[in-house]
């Protein structure tokens, strides 16, 4: 299912390009008219399907949606992937010894209250069911075509060719004009009721009874050249790329408009391109032939797989109008076009550069990096230094905008995970103090920096902007809190408030393992030790699924970097230090804040415990661990899995 959510959202990034293209084709074509070739107003709808085609395409300056704010605000929302909104092993629970333990360990959801947690979240719920309902529409929607198409070919096939040999020679003499060699067969039938051009290997060309009644030798002649345009230019394979497309972006009416409009310039095309074959006294009765059959029919199946010479609703005028003034070199595509074509294809099939797409700047910085998971930030910043930065801070609130902040006021209701930072000089820092995590407050860390005005958590690639105010003889960092809800739901980010500590920076912090608010689920951690010894020994992430059945060797579910990468489970139910992004581990000296006992790996710093299950897969032992990061603590929902292989 991640798949899928991954591909909705960036199908409705390409729909949003799309309607764009739309919009300047229509808007470019009204402004000139017809002082521009019909094979380009044509051909430039190209730059469409490819748009709609291209998943992944580079970034250039020279990309027009650089300059479309509205794009630059699609962009920030659609990373917002329905998976990563209710399990993301990314960023929500990301490192057991920083604090950034989840969103929950004491760091709410944008605007979280309690009365929310209880609640069911509409918004996850939407991003849930809406890629949901697009699935389904492109299933019913092809299914009908796929029918409508099956039932359609069932009756061509009951239908007899036409033998008579005067339309053959015909039907010869305008495949030697066109110089066509393929074997083209000619049906009667009355199934359609105007003539067409269905398949592509085999071209067949179905004209209705009433036409061999009507028409004279002529008539039939431009109509087969028309019909044979089609299939020389290779409008059936296209018309397939084109429903293809439509069915996938049914949820967008303004695609469908443009490719409708596509159509009305691809039969203008296919004329242009049968009277380049004609004698100039020819001309006009391949006109009046184009009006005789649409006062007889103005329709032909809309499917796939036909091409007809008049279509439902066709600009007859338009049509009769270019006619009337064809030229014969007008078919052509001039070097002056395909240079435009060229140009446009760089502006429109290009995305945005990276430093344009987000708008983040205000708060930490360009955003120099972004990926499909995740907000990356700006994080290569020169250390400058910040004397009332330097020294121990302890959390005294969190708030979500700094004027939320009063001194004797406690403005979040529940358990602050984050207890305290140490600024060192030189722009270092030592580990934060969380709760159940400890730090000595002397030995900086690497994965931590800061710089004035900045805090940098460099696994993560973030950097929260922090402010300094004296309050009351008092001094108060308010540093923004880059936890998940930013960096995946693309949420602003609330405020850790920390006040000064004045005296030891080593001074002993109480560990907070035993405080538990309300609001949280609280597992029984107090199993007794029993021996595995199948669990004994250092296991690597592989995947992160939402069920164990989802696992298959050699596919990865999760789409993006896990951020945990391996665990070591000791004897007698120690563990070392998890490693993770950002995070290394000696793998050989125990941590005090995870244990494990057979069938359970806790966690006793958030009072959970998470069961294990060994499998043993293609020879290879594979342990599938619930994941209770804040998801699961805070907002009830169910752990999905890490999956671990163990290393030999």
């Amino acid at each position: 299912m991640n798949l899928i959510y991954t591909l909705f959202y960036k199908i409705v990034q390409l729909s949003f390009m799309g309607s764009f293209i739309v919009a300047c084709i229509l808007l470019s074509k009204k402004l000139i008219k017809d002082r521009i070739g019909v094979k380009f107003q044509y051909a430039i709808w190209f730059i469409l399907i490819f748009r709609l085609m291209l998943l992944i395409s580079p970034s250039s300056n020279f990309s027009v949606y650089n300059y479309v704010p509205a794009y630059e605000n699609t962009m920030m929302n659609i990373p917002v992937v329905y998976h990563n909104t209710e399990k993301t092993p990314i960023n929500d629970n990301k490192d057991e010894r920083v604090g950034k333990t989840d969103t929950s360990n004491g760091v709410p959801l944008e605007s979280l209250k309690k009365s929310e947690l209880k609640s069911f979240d509409p918004i996850a719920l939407a991003k849930k069911v809406i890629p949901f309902i697009w699935v389904c529409g492109v299933f019913i929607i092809g299914s009908i075509i796929f029918i409508i198409n099956t039932l359609f070919f069932n009756r061509i096939k009951k239908c007899p060719h036409i033998n008579d040999p005067s339309v053959l020679t015909i039907l010869d003499d305008c495949k030697n004009l066109m110089k066509l060699s393929k074997n083209i067969c000619l049906v009667k039938t009355n199934v359609v009721k105007t003539p067409c051009v269905l398949n592509i290997i085999k071209p067949i060309i179905l004209i209705p009874e009433y036409s061999l009644e009507k028409f004279n030798l002529a008539d039939l002649k431009y109509i087969l050249l028309h019909e044979l345009a089609h299939v020389k230019r290779k409008d059936i394979f296209i018309n397939y790329i084109v429903s293809l497309l439509c069915i996938i972006y049914w949820f967008n009416p303004l695609i469908w408009y443009g490719f409708h409009k596509m159509r009305e310039d691809r039969e203008i095309c296919c004329d242009s391109l049968a009277l380049s074959f004609l004698r100039d006294d020819e001309v006009k009765s391949y006109g009046f032939s184009i009006i005789k059959i649409a006062e007889i029919s103005l329709w032909a199946p809309c499917l796939p797989a036909v091409a007809g010479i008049i279509n439902k609703n066709s600009k007859i005028k338009r049509r009769i109008e270019m006619i009337k003034v064809f030229k014969k070199n007008s078919y052509r595509l001039p070097a002056f076009a395909l240079v435009v074509l060229l140009l446009a294809g760089i502006a429109f099939l290009t995305e945005a550069t990276e430093s344009k797409a987000s708008s983040t700047e205000e708060m930490a910085g360009s955003t120099d990096e972004t990926s499909t998971h995740q907000i990356v930030d700006k994080i290569d910043y020169p250390f400058v230094d910040d004397e009332d930065a330097v020294g121990k801070w302890e959390t005294v609130d969190f708030v979500r905008e700094i004027e939320d902040f009063k001194v004797n006021v406690t403005s979040w209701q529940g358990g602050l995970y984050l207890k305290s930072i140490n600024l060192l000089p030189n722009g270092q820092m030592t580990q934060p103090v969380a709760s159940g995590i400890t730090s000595d407050e002397t030995t900086p860390i690497d994965w931590m920096t800061w710089t004035k005005g900045y805090i940098i958590h460099h696994g993560d690639k973030t950097a929260g902007k922090y402010a300094i105010k004296e309050i009351d003889g008092s001094k108060y960092m308010f540093w923004e809190w880059k936890s998940g809800d930013y960096t995946i739901r693309g949420m602003k980010p609330s405020y850790y408030v920390l006040k000064q500590v004045t005296g030891s920076t080593t001074e002993e912090v109480p560990n907070s393992a035993e405080e538990t608010s309300t609001q949280r689920i609280v597992d029984k951690i107090d199993y007794p030790f029993v021996n595995d010894e199948d669990a004994v020994g250092k296991w690597e992430t592989v995947d992160f699924v939402e069920e164990i059945e989802d696992f298959k060797v050699n596919e990865v579910s999760w789409q993006g970097d896990p951020y945990l990468l391996s665990i070591n489970l000791l004897p007698n139910g120690q563990m070392t230090q998890p490693v993770a992004v950002g995070i290394t581990s000696d793998e050989t000296t125990p941590v005090d804040w995870m244990t494990w006992t057979k069938g359970y790996i806790i966690h006793h710093g958030n009072k959970t415990a998470g069961k294990y299950t060994i499998k043993e897969i293609d020879g290879s032992k594979y342990m599938f661990w619930e994941w209770k990061s804040g998801d699961y603590t805070i907002r009830g929902m169910k752990p999905s899995y890490y999956v671990f292989k163990k290393v030999k």
